[in-house]
């Protein structure tokens, strides 16, 4: 005897599946999306085939109204919808007697990997690896909800199809929640893998792939190509650990060619987000004329940065200011001393070897007869622990080809406070003239600056002696002003009429005297050349201005 409870209970079934009809499935192995992303060409664009291109209607791949494919996944399930122009449902819970299918090229070579088909002669859907090996099937895939259809309009229809991930890694390459991967949709009036009707305008696999743009089914940036940390152990997933003071490095692949009109010179503004969604660092990548990954600029982590899980962001290159998030990495807040040394306020780079005026590493110049020149540098730790500086007092050595020409004259202290400072000073007293040069070490406990050396110079200059005496009539004259043209100064004479000047050897100068009453001057000037030597003897003679005074009468004696 039937029993009734059977038949009662499958006829449920069916009246719930004609009852969700477009909407759903009642045994669904996940809920269907309530929003897909359009896939994308490899030049960024929609998707798109023309309409009434194939028939009959319900193989005939068509735009609503912008693009004919669509895709969505959660980390366990890939759901894929395709646009077409004829009802592919045969009745409550069967398709039409063609097929349907995404193609999927998992690793980017052009080969074509996994395709997820539907029959509707044998009623299942299908996971075949290499186009040939069924190795997954799911049979009344509208019953047990692997497969819906809707209408969104007249003459166009939706074909939805899911399948967990795990169908699709039984063989290499895999593909999951985030790998990277090429697909177009297809259509068959056969049950074989082939190509009718699809949404790129081939009918060859390898040409099929190479105008799919790049997507990552987890990803939210669309089919924008993929970046990644470079210590993910697969492109976009989580893996990637990075520590205070080392710089993230990044990857990427897919990105579209100098033929897109999203090309932009292959340059992307990209951006670093931490846990609490505050931006870390902006930067670019940039790909060349193929699509093909080329550069990045980079960001070193600063110990202020705190652990957690940092994401990386692309700028939408079809809408300025809209951002998609890639992959995420993980940082671990270290706790470290970091040293920064400063002259005039500016920075020295550790291993520096261009002393420079501007940081006080270039000492200028100094009389070897007794000038010295006085700079002082400042060590800042701009770490989160204590910085100490581990060499012996004066805990700054100097060494190098004229290091005794330098010396440390003030003693910075040996233990710095996260966020202090503290200073010291060198001393230059050049014994030779010329170029005079050293290298300054410090010592210290920071893990990747230790020690903290740069170079530093001075240049010892010889100055000479210029000097004389300035009489008139014999006698000593005071007051008279000396200029010298090279820098236009100025000695006066003291009370025995004498002056006498340094300058830097080498210099040429003209001596010219001068005094206010004194009109005529033996010799008017006097000129020393390339000076090499003190130079003494150059005297003046000055003479009085005189005046001739006429008086002039009318000859009257006078008197009365």
């Amino acid at each position: 005897m039937r029993n009734p409870f059977r038949f009662n209970r499958l006829a449920a079934i069916l009246l719930a599946v004609a009852l969700f009809g477009a909407s759903g499935s009642l045994f669904g192995q996940e809920s269907w999306p309530s929003s897909w992303k359009p896939m994308l060409d490899v030049n960024w664009e929609y998707m798109t085939d023309p309409s009434n291109d194939q028939n009959p209607a319900d193989v005939d791949v068509i735009n609503n109204p912008n693009t004919c494919s669509y895709y969505y996944a959660t980390p366990t399930s890939m759901f894929y919808r395709m646009a077409l122009r004829g009802n592919p449902r045969k009745n409550a819970t069967k398709l039409t007697s063609y097929s349907w299918m995404a193609s999927i090229d998992a690793n980017a070579d052009g080969v074509l990997d996994w395709t997820i088909q539907a029959l509707g002669v044998s009623d299942v859907l299908n996971v075949i690896y290499n186009g040939s090996t069924v190795t997954t099937t799911y049979p009344t895939p509208i019953v047990t909800g692997y497969i819906a259809t809707s209408q969104a309009g007249t003459d166009l229809y939706y074909l939805d199809f899911q399948v967990p991930f795990s169908a699709l890694q039984t063989n290499s390459p895999v593909v999951t929640y985030n790998t990277p991967i090429r697909f177009f949709f297809h259509t068959s009036t056969s049950e074989a893998v082939d190509i009718k009707d699809a949404t790129v305008p081939s009918t060859d696999f390898t040409s099929a792939f190479n105008q799919s743009g790049t997507t990552t089914p987890g990803g939210s940036g669309g089919a924008f190509g993929n970046i990644y940390d470079t210590r993910d152990t697969s492109p976009n997933s989580a893996a990637g650990t990075w520590y205070s003071n080392q710089t993230v490095l990044l990857n990427g692949s897919g990105w579209p060619g100098s033929g897109s009109s999203y090309y932009n010179g292959g340059v992307r503004n990209v951006r670093i987000k931490n846990a609490g969604g505050t931006v870390q660092w902006t930067g670019t990548v940039t790909t060349d004329a193929t699509g093909s990954f080329s550069s990045a600029s980079s960001w070193t982590i600063p110990l202020s940065a705190s652990s957690g899980i940092y994401t990386i962001e692309v700028e939408d290159p079809k809408s300025a200011g809209t951002w998609y998030s890639y992959d995420t990495f993980t940082v671990v807040q270290l706790t470290l001393p970091e040293i920064d040394v400063q002259g005039n306020s500016a920075s020295i780079t550790d291993g520096d070897l261009s002393p420079s005026l501007t940081d006080h590493t270039d000492f200028g110049s100094a009389n070897v007869s007794g000038g010295t020149v006085v700079r002082t540098f400042t060590i800042l730790n701009t770490g989160n622990a204590a910085l100490s500086l581990t060499g012996s007092s004066p805990y700054v050595s100097i060494s190098g080809a004229n290091a005794s020409d330098f010396s440390v004259t003030a003693i910075p202290s040996n233990s710095i406070a996260a966020s202090g400072s503290t200073t010291f000073e060198v001393t230059f007293d050049p014994s030779a003239a010329g170029t005079r040069t050293a290298t300054i070490s410090i010592a210290n406990n920071d893990s990747d600056e230790n020690p903290y050396d740069f170079a530093i110079q001075g240049t010892g200059s010889a100055y000479y002696l210029i000097s004389g005496t300035v009489t008139s009539g014999g006698s000593p004259l005071s007051g008279a002003t000396i200029t010298f043209s090279h820098d236009g100064h100025t000695e006066t004479t003291n009370a025995s009429g004498a002056y006498s000047y340094s300058v830097p050897g080498g210099t040429t100068t003209t001596i010219t005297p001068s005094l206010t009453g004194y009109g005529s001057w033996s010799p008017s000037t006097r000129t020393v050349n390339s000076i090499a030597a003190d130079t003494p003897d150059q005297d003046f003679t000055a003479s009085l201005n005189t005046y001739t005074i006429t008086f002039e009468g009318n000859g009257n004696t006078g008197g009365t």
